[in-house]
């Protein structure tokens, strides 16, 4: 009864004249299941550059494709590959089998075979 009478303005006074008292009291009435751990973490647990990466890969994927295009992810990051691939090729020397009597032996195209066991 006389929480229902003072209650009220027991807090208010203590809002104003004490608020760290006041959170302590708040603070003892919250039930233990209440607390939880806040953290940021980003999707998949990414590491945050990692994620801004693909937040900017979202982001021209939605710049690049046509209006109305009926592309699905799989299209998209097919497309993605074969750019990245494209773009970062090196140019690797023809390998050409060369057939010997004694083994296959393999070699880069104006180079002398090597046996393929060495």
């Amino acid at each position: 009864m006389v929480w229902e009478q003072q209650g009220e303005s027991v807090l208010r006074r203590l809002a104003i004249e004490d608020p760290g008292k006041l959170a302590t009291i708040a603070y003892g009435l919250l039930p233990r299941d209440v607390f939880i751990s806040v953290e940021h973490r980003t999707p998949g647990n990414m590491d945050p550059e990692d994620w801004a990466i693909m937040a900017r890969l979202v982001s021209i994927v939605r710049e690049c494709l046509p209006p109305g295009a009926n592309a699905v992810p799989a299209d998209v990051a097919g497309v993605i590959e074969d750019g990245l691939r494209s773009h970062f090729a090196k140019d690797l020397p023809q390998l050409i089998e060369v057939k010997t009597d004694e083994a296959v032996a393999m070699t880069v195209a104006n180079e002398e075979p090597r046996d393929a066991r060495d």
